[in-house]
């Protein structure tokens, strides 16, 4: 096994990442500004989302809940919808998607709310279950849903993975834009317990770019997630979001803190703005590149639990606590 991972990392070293240019008022970023403009060509326009600034529960946590109760908890809430998941142990099983999920969006509708998002365990165009999927969802007027992750196959070298991921997801895309449904990747950080089995796909951005620049696709973009995100490159991460900002059409949040135990730092998930993730900072960059997109919404730690029900006092102060800082980006 480390036989293989240093043959991995050798190989990496021979990909050459694309030059990046200083900050000027003219691009108004840190991308160079004929490889910017090659990137807005027919995405830009994409970035204006009408349901922008719509947040969604990532429903994982309450998935004891039934439709009807979800709708009404997120409707007590404060919440505009919400991220369901759809997939192995999810709060939708896939097989079961034509019987489940209308019934999930009726319960919504009838508290005034949608479903913006879908979580899947989609990665495979091929697979029966992933038409299944996008067909239903998109009957239902659904019109994002994130995809499961990648990983790197560690006997192959960094272009040679990069080269399987894009002939993967340049399939979905065409499978997305039959079904008029975007399919979003989300950057998830390194779990350092998997890291030899498990090496994420996403989680340094740069790679994502890479792959999403050459596919081109408005139906195939990136779930931005800031949490992640800052896990990985605490204050670089700027640099990561000007390369995926001209493909992002969603935004996922969450907040956390490093915190020291036995085997080392392990992340601590906390209440929005309590944690080491600057949003405000993150608002103020995407309200000038007028980025606008739908927010899935993650807690990460107890809401409440079958037993005793949902802590509506925990959820509502999360909630509120991001209005706060979202409104430098909204305003």
């Amino acid at each position: 096994m480390k036989s293989s991972r240093r043959k991995f990392l050798a190989h990496s070293m021979a990909l050459t990442l694309p030059m990046i240019a200083p900050f000027s008022p003219e691009d108004n970023g840190l991308i160079q500004a004929d490889l910017l403009a090659e990137l807005k060509q027919g995405m830009s326009n994409n970035r204006i989302d009408k349901d922008a600034f719509k947040i969604s529960l990532f429903t994982k946590h309450v998935q004891w809940l039934d439709f009807t109760s979800l709708a009404k908890l997120l409707k007590e809430t404060g919440f505009d919808g919400a991220d369901l998941p759809v997939r192995k142990g999810g709060h939708i099983l896939p097989e079961n998607v034509e019987r489940d999920l209308p019934l999930a969006m009726a319960a919504m509708k009838k508290e005034g709310l949608d479903i913006h998002f879908i979580s899947t365990d989609i990665q495979d165009a091929d697979d029966p279950l992933t038409e299944r999927v996008l067909k239903t969802a998109s009957s239902l007027g659904i019109k994002h849903y994130r995809m499961h992750y990648y990983y790197y196959d560690q006997t192959l070298s960094i272009d040679q993975n990069l080269k399987v991921f894009e002939q993967k997801m340049k399939k979905l895309a065409a499978l997305n834009k039959r079904y008029k449904i975007i399919g979003e990747y989300q950057n998830h950080s390194q779990d350092q317990s998997t890291f030899f089995d498990k090496t994420y796909f996403g989680a340094t951005l740069w790679d994502l770019y890479l792959v999403l620049r050459k596919i081109n696709s408005p139906w195939l973009c990136s779930q931005f997630d800031i949490g992640h995100a800052t896990v990985e490159s605490y204050r670089s991460w700027v640099v990561g979001l000007e390369l995926l900002a001209p493909f992002m059409s969603s935004l996922h949040v969450k907040d956390f803190s490093y915190q020291k135990q036995e085997k080392g730092w392990e992340v601590k998930m906390e209440q929005m703005g309590d944690g080491m993730v600057n949003y405000p900072l993150l608002f103020e960059i995407l309200k000038k590149k007028k980025i606008q997109v739908p927010i899935t919404f993650y807690y990460g730690y107890d809401i409440g639990d079958a037993a005793i029900g949902p802590d509506i006092i925990s959820i509502k102060n999360g909630l509120e606590s991001f209005k706060k800082m979202l409104k430098v980006w909204t305003s």
